[in-house]
């Protein structure tokens, strides 16, 4: 989470609209930290939000390389994206 954090960037047309929401994204990646897919797992109601969650992966990859007790040739993650105004 603390990788997409630093890559995120809040829409500025959502911002100027006041949009807020957290759309949580599923993605896969390999055993070396590349995304492999990013998908939409549930809206924030906003698309602009949406397509930036989706996109963030890609952005922020590579990750950091699983640890060896994590099966799996790939690795496939939900989390929220917050997009919230401070």
């Amino acid at each position: 989470l603390g990788r997409l954090e630093k890559f995120k960037r809040y829409p500025s047309g959502a911002q100027a609209r006041r949009q807020q929401g957290a759309p949580y994204i599923r993605f896969v990646m390999d055993r070396d930290g590349k995304v492999m897919s990013s998908t939409l797992e549930r809206s924030s109601g906003f698309s602009a939000l949406d397509q930036e969650a989706t996109s963030l992966p890609r952005r922020a990859q590579p990750f950091p390389k699983p640890p060896p007790d994590v099966a799996g040739d790939t690795i496939e993650l939900v989390v929220p994206v917050e997009f919230y105004m401070k």
